[in-house]
C-alpha cells in the first residue's frame, strides 16, 4: 500500500502514517526499510498489519521525498 507521512519523530523513534485508504497507521524506527528516516510529507509504500493497539505500517519505504517545507 502507499501512503504519505504524517508525522514522524527521529527523536522519539516514531510516528504516523496515511494510507491512501483513508486510515491512520503507527510506524516505528524498527520498521523503516533503509538508513534514511521518513519526513514529514514523504510519500511512502508499506505493509498494514493489525497491531495490538490499532493498525501499523511495516516494510516502510520512501518513495519520494516531500518539497522543503512542506506538510502532510
Amino acid at each position: 500500500m502507499d501512503g504519505k507521512v504524517k508525522w514522524f519523530s527521529p527523536e522519539k523513534g516514531y510516528g504516523f502514517l496515511f494510507g491512501d485508504d483513508g486510515q491512520e497507521y503507527h510506524c516505528s524506527v524498527r520498521d523503516i526499510q533503509g538508513a534514511d528516516l521518513p519526513n514529514n510529507g514523504d510519500r511512502v509504500s508499506f505493509e498494514s498489519v493489525a497491531g495490538s493497539k490499532g493498525l501499523r505500517a511495516t516494510q516502510v519505504r520512501i518513495l519520494e521525498r516531500a518539497q522543503s517545507g512542506q506538510d502532510a
